[in-house]
């Protein structure tokens, strides 16, 4: 499942220009961080767990905001566990400091890594 289902939504993610706020003024009008939030949460419920359920909240001015609730496994299990994360990406670094052959953008697989922003 790693390299079927992971490894191609990982280089679809790479591909995808997004940009923390900070640095992309636009992010709200090109639909970049949406693009990439769409992708994650279509693999997120694409997954085959019970009781899995998300949904994406959206506020004006604010980015998109993934929610993931899956239920315990055993009646036993009471704790919760919350975790959080962020999917918008810095900006690249200066191109000439990207080795021959890889780019932020562009995911390529060398000597079993996974190369790209």
């Amino acid at each position: 499942k790693w390299n079927s289902e992971c490894i191609p939504k990982l280089e679809e993610y790479i591909r995808i220009p997004n940009q923390s706020p900070a640095f992309d003024g636009d992010w709200e009008s090109n639909g970049l961080l949406d693009e990439a939030m769409d992708l994650l949460h279509d693999w997120v419920k694409s997954q085959e767990i019970p009781g899995l359920t998300s949904k994406v909240l959206h506020a004006s001015g604010r980015t998109p905001f993934m929610i993931i609730q899956i239920p315990a496994s055993r009646e036993s299990f009471q704790r919760r566990l919350l975790m959080y994360g962020h999917m918008d990406k810095q900006p690249p670094l200066d191109m000439h400091l990207w080795e021959e052959g890889l780019s932020p953008y562009n995911p390529v697989i060398r000597d079993g890594k996974l190369y790209g922003r």
